[in-house]
């Protein structure tokens, strides 16, 4: 049986040869060619993908690396452009802040501001010769106060917080105290009624309580005034919103 099997095998193979070799079996081949193809078509392409995708895989920690490497590499280059930004904005006021005419002997600590709230705190301390109870000025403009000291750091109480009494004088000569009023104005008291005082006079620091004199704080809006009162009272109100300043100067008289 198996002896039959096996030259059946022989003769259909020597059949097929010949077959083949004559080109009788040209129809059979396209016809099978049209199934064999597209399947060593995909399988091809997927052995490749695959090989592709062994590479890439093989190559994850070098990309993520260098996506890492990408992101460090922007957030310097972020950083640089904020430090830039606030050097020219702090150069700019500089200028402006040496054209006041102040007395050339004052020296002048910039400070930028890191937190702004009830205080103002700004990234300069003793390190930079900054120490309690120096005025801080935005060009002539008064602002403040040191009130507490770090080696890096400081706080400045502005003008408008309720404890802030500072002397003061008008663009006429009339004197009094300033006090704070929390916001953005203040209280003018201890006005002498015989003095003058009308709406838009300038507000000046006198000079007699250890500040500098002539540094301006704001204008009057409002004045508070009876015939039987000794004093008069005004409405000032502040030149700039110091809750707003990037950059500040402390005044160091030397």
């Amino acid at each position: 049986m198996k002896d039959r099997l096996i030259y059946f095998l022989i003769f259909i193979s020597l059949v097929l040869l010949l077959l083949d070799y004559s080109g009788s079996l040209l129809p059979v081949k396209s016809a099978l060619d049209n199934i064999v193809l597209p399947v060593k078509k995909t399988l091809f392409t997927t052995v490749s993908d695959f090989g592709s995708l062994r590479k890439v895989l093989s190559q994850y920690r070098q990309f993520y690396q260098m996506y890492d490497d990408l992101k460090v590499a922007a957030k310097k280059n972020e950083e640089l452009n904020l430090q830039v930004k606030l050097l020219t904005e702090e150069n700019k006021k500089m200028r402006i802040q040496l054209d006041a005419p102040l007395p050339p002997s004052y020296k002048y600590i910039p400070a930028t501001v890191v937190s702004n709230s009830h205080y103002l705190e700004v990234a300069a301390g003793i390190r930079e010769g900054v120490a309690k109870n120096m005025p801080v000025v935005d060009g002539l403009v008064l602002l403040g106060k040191i009130t507490a000291v770090s080696e890096k750091r400081s706080t400045i109480t502005l003008l408008t917080d309720n404890e802030m009494q500072v002397a003061v004088k008008t663009s006429r000569g009339a004197k009094g105290i300033l006090v704070g009023q929390a916001g953005k104005s203040f209280l003018l008291d201890k006005i002498l009624q015989k003095e003058a005082l009308f709406l838009d006079d300038q507000v000046v620091t006198s000079g007699e309580d250890g500040l500098p004199p002539n540094l301006i704080i704001g204008r009057v809006t409002h004045i508070i005034t009876t015939d039987e009162a000794v004093y008069k009272q005004a409405k000032v109100e502040a030149l700039i919103d110091a809750l707003s300043e990037k950059t500040v100067f402390i005044i160091s008289a030397t």
